[in-house]
């Protein structure tokens, strides 16, 4: 999915919508996982933050083809830059995603209002 992000990222014009992945908490304590793994690592409260910035941060408007584990940009898993998986998901994204970003930066782009309550996706 991060793979096929990249890619998408690339194809919109970054002042209408942009593309990025997050990892928004490792853990969180959903019954899903209390069930299965036994414990939690990151709170909800971490998730949720991690999320709000993503979608409502002023610094990250025009920003696309970004990777995110949590509040910090990162670099996915080796898998997501890998050229063979990009031609298996009939992808081409960018060799260098930070390269992308520093070409999509935008100051003054237009957010519409979030309801945080409804949150599904970054978009206009």
């Amino acid at each position: 999915m991060i793979t096929t992000g990249f890619a998408l990222a690339r194809q919109l014009d970054p002042h209408r919508a942009t593309v990025d992945s997050l990892h928004p908490a490792t853990y969180m304590p959903t019954k899903m996982v209390l069930d299965s793994v036994g414990y939690s690592i990151d709170s909800l409260e971490t998730g949720l933050q991690a999320t709000l910035r993503l979608v409502l941060a002023p610094e990250l408007d025009g920003v696309a083809g970004q990777f995110y584990d949590r509040t910090r940009a990162a670099r996915a898993h080796a898998a997501a830059y890998d050229p063979s998986i990009r031609q298996k998901a009939g992808t081409s994204a960018p060799d260098s995603p930070s390269a992308l970003n520093d070409s999509r930066r935008s100051n003054g782009t237009a957010r519409h209002p979030v309801d945080a309550n409804n949150l599904m996706a970054r978009h206009i």
